[in-house]
């Protein structure tokens, strides 16, 4: 639309904030104020006010662009064609350039070179083969990147053939690649385009690895050939900061990444034969593993010895961050010395975040033992500026004096989640607690603002109770209160109450059934309704509150 724009030129009576617009700052801050929705229609008409106003807009108007379609449409209308194409799903308007002698490119390039985020989807816009195969002739006779000032390129191409394309994209001045696999995974083509991006962007700070996922569920396999080269590849990215991978990766690309000086945040999935052979490369190490480390985010088969040794070899002082996320839960015990471990680090001051996941059992056939969380915990009790701490797993064990340690160990918790996934009926199983045992929380975690856990609800302490145990007011920010599996009294005001009391600040009240199936389908029901009458009576209260207060302040 912009080619055929009638300008309109300034005059001598410009106001001055009129002639600040086109500082590029000024004009930023304009553009990042605009609703998302009617940002590239605001830009449109902004444009055709004024030369300088055109010239300020057309980098925001450019800057991102979703695939190729809007450029092509730069180019002489004779000198390229739209073939509507039956595609693997949809039909789809395939583009392509029928004469490239004919073309000028000087169009292309100017705006080309304002272009600073490329989202490549199958679905914004097909371009043929042949079309890809004129750009490289072009960025090759031209002698630089088709977009010279890329910054961050997005691709999910999920065809093999299309997909050593992106090498028509790479420049050094890529600092975020989002790269998904293909469907039809050909590792030769994998392994080029990885070298191509190992070789070119050398200054990336940002990897993003993901799986296609309407073609394939689950992780892919990033091991092998197609491992060994992305490890070459990250041999080379001293810059690079983030690493996300949904793929296995291999050991050498773990080794590759703990060398890198500037990485601060890795999440990745690694199976457990790799994870024995980094264990094994790291004992025989020499120089930094992960120094600057800053959030480890790492799903595993199982934690061992292993795990252990990855965990303790880590150097980086400022690891605030640890997930842990396996798919055969583990022994309490065996817990419990991967957190001495890192009660030990040298990253014990900085830790503050702490999330556990386990899938399963460890034997789906064999009887498994019940997981004491207050056991395996014991370690990091000696960790004060622990905030968040959320764990997920099977047959867990938490009582109050769980709770009642974990409310006085970490007086600055923020975030507490405990959730069993265990498949059998809950109400009196070993994961639940009394609400009173809720207490604790209200007199030692002021910024507690958000607690998830199994609760029995059916008994209510009294009043008198109720002021033994909580004799000040509370001084509870609590926000949000998840109950799973949480049996109820059929009378909602004495919760609510007990709630209100404790819980001053609480606006939400929600039960969730950890196992939709060990219920009656009215059962679950039930429990919803009457957690939902105590968060209404919840709501109303804080509602009146702000009614006093509001009349108080008139008041004065």
């Amino acid at each position: 639309a912009l080619q055929t724009t009638t300008i309109m030129q300034p005059s001598s009576s410009e106001s001055a904030v009129h002639r600040c617009l086109p500082v590029s700052e000024i004009f930023q801050l304009i553009v990042d104020s605009l609703d998302s929705k009617s940002r590239r229609r605001t830009l449109l008409s902004l444009a055709q006010t004024c030369k300088m106003l055109y010239e300020a807009s057309v980098p925001a108007l450019w800057k991102s662009q979703f695939g190729l379609v809007r450029l092509l449409r730069l180019l002489p209308s004779g000198t390229w064609s739209e073939v509507r194409a039956k595609g693997r799903n949809t039909l789809s308007n395939t583009k392509t350039i029928t004469k490239p002698n004919e073309i000028e490119w000087t169009r292309f390039h100017h705006y080309a070179q304002h272009v600073r985020t490329l989202y490549w989807d199958v679905d914004q816009g097909k371009v043929s083969l042949d079309t890809l195969s004129v750009l490289e002739s072009v960025r090759d006779a031209v002698g630089q990147p088709l977009f010279p000032k890329l910054d961050e390129l997005q691709w999910y191409e999920p065809s093999a053939e299309y997909f050593s394309f992106i090498r028509l994209f790479l420049t050094p001045t890529i600092r975020t690649l989002v790269l998904a696999l293909p469907a039809d995974f050909d590792v030769p083509i994998m392994v080029e385009a990885l070298n191509h991006v190992g070789k070119i962007c050398r200054n990336m700070e940002r990897l993003q690895i993901v799986t296609d996922e309407e073609e394939y569920k689950g992780c892919r396999d990033c091991t092998g050939d197609l491992g060994d080269a992305l490890a070459e590849s990250l041999e080379g990215m001293a810059r690079l900061k983030s690493f996300t991978a949904e793929v296995f990766l291999s050991a050498n690309c773990m080794a590759a990444l703990a060398e890198l000086p500037a990485l601060l945040v890795l999440q990745t999935v690694v199976e457990q034969a790799e994870v024995n052979v980094l264990a094994a490369l790291t004992c025989l190490r020499e120089g930094p593993y992960f120094p600057a480390l800053r959030l480890l985010a790492l799903n595993v088969d199982g934690l061992d010895g292993s795990t252990e040794t990855i965990l303790q070899a880590i150097q980086s002082g400022d690891l605030h961050t640890v997930s842990l996320h396996a798919t055969f839960q583990p022994g309490a015990s065996a817990v419990k010395q991967h957190l001495e471990v890192i009660a030990a680090s040298p990253y014990r001051n900085a830790l503050i975040s702490l999330r556990l996941g386990f899938d399963r059992p460890f034997s789906r056939n064999a009887a498994y033992p019940a997981f004491d969380v207050g056991h395996a915990l014991q370690p990091l009790y000696a960790l004060p500026q622990i905030d968040t701490f959320t764990i997920q797993g099977h047959k867990l064990i938490v009582d109050a004096s769980t709770l009642r340690d974990i409310a006085t160990a970490w007086r600055k918790l923020e975030i507490l989640s405990i959730i069993d996934m265990t498949d059998q009926p809950h109400p009196d199983s070993e994961a639940h607690v009394p609400l009173d045992a809720l207490v604790p929380f209200a007199r030692g975690c002021p910024s507690l603002y958000l607690l998830e856990l199994h609760a029995n609800a059916l008994a209510v302490p009294d009043e008198a109770t109720v002021a033994r145990l909580l004799p000040q007011p509370s001084q509870s920010t609590l926000q949000y209160l998840g109950m799973y599996d949480a049996p109820i009294t059929s009378h909602a005001d004495p919760v609510a109450a007990f709630l209100a009391r404790l819980f001053p600040n609480l606006r939400e009240v929600e039960h969730h059934v950890a196992k939709t199936l060990q219920y009656e389908r009215q059962e679950v029901i039930d429990l919803e309704g009457r957690w939902k009458d105590v968060q209404d009576l919840l709501q109303a209260n804080l509602a009146a509150s702000k009614r006093i207060s509001s009349a108080r302040e008139s008041s004065e």
